[in-house]
């Protein structure tokens, strides 16, 4: 099914699905090499990413920086690329494959379209989470935010290579921000978005990745194992006696004084709708 999902929906349209898997017209043959190429690169580990830097390998073999390739260019970067992951396509389904990308019939391909297709985009359900991640960032809804905002928001220790000790917060969160592509500082909702996109090519469930977008950007809710765990918790005692623990939906940029941390979380509690606080204690 994964093979086939190329627009990564969940849903194959059965006759789609037809040609594709029968090859039974142009179109079928094309997307059935495409779905064979993507299988290829989701059994190897660091596939997708590689994928990336065949963009890279594109773009060194346009040697005049058109950002398309005519055909000599694209069969000497991606033969290397095959070559590189085993993939073994013969003659005829690279013919098919240019031509299919050729839609212009100029007999050159845009080797950023080429590798985007073949990559898929988010579902729906993704995109909603990075949407949601952008508009915290994105306070002024200008479609523009900051690295530094970034910096103070993004919670670098959920990275699994921060938890796993490969790496440490700052360079993981210099490594985020260079992977963002911002220029003079400032980073493009298509920035992010573009970003997202590669991370969720070489993430199967949408359940992690609902998970890692909570928790890395701080967004409530969740159920299940896709439960938010990054948002501060606290104890709200009651003036009747009553205890409850809490989760303090938007826990971001908290005061680092104690005393100015404890009223502001007072403010956004009540904000939140909780109500006859006598007193809020922090877990350890």
């Amino acid at each position: 099914f994964n093979r086939y999902d190329l627009n990564n929906s969940n849903v194959l349209d059965i006759q789609l699905f037809g040609k594709m898997l029968f090859s039974t017209d142009f179109q079928g043959k094309s997307l059935n090499i495409m779905a064979r190429i993507r299988e290829g690169l989701s059994i190897r580990a660091g596939g997708f990413e590689s994928l990336r830097a065949m963009a890279r390998q594109f773009h060194i073999a346009d040697r005049d920086d058109s950002g398309v390739l005519n055909r000599q260019e694209f069969d000497v970067a991606f033969d290397i690329f095959l070559n590189c992951f085993k993939i073994k396509l013969s003659q005829a389904d690279k013919n098919n494959l240019f031509t299919h990308f050729d839609r212009d019939q100029s007999g050159t391909v845009s080797y950023d379209e080429f590798v985007r297709e073949i990559r898929g985009p988010m579902n729906g359900v993704r995109e909603s989470f990075v949407q949601q991640a952008f508009a915290i960032l994105d306070r002024d809804g200008s479609g523009l935010v900051d690295e530094r905002d970034v910096a103070n928001i993004y919670d670098v220790s959920t990275n699994p290579s921060v938890k796993s000790g490969k790496v440490s917060e700052v360079d993981a969160l210099n490594l985020f921000l260079t992977a963002l592509g911002g220029e003079s500082g400032q980073i493009t909702w298509e920035q992010f978005k573009e970003h997202y996109e590669w991370v969720s090519s070489s993430i199967d469930n949408d359940d992690y990745f609902e998970l890692m977008m909570r928790n890395a950007w701080h967004i409530s809710g969740g159920q299940g194992w896709a439960e938010n765990t990054s948002d501060l918790r606290v104890l709200v005692r009651h003036s009747d006696g009553s205890e409850e623990v809490v989760e303090l939906q938007n826990d971001m940029s908290l005061p680092l004084d104690p005393k100015q941390r404890y009223n502001e979380v007072l403010q956004r509690l009540a904000n939140e709708g909780v109500r006859d606080i006598s007193k809020v204690e922090f877990f350890a």
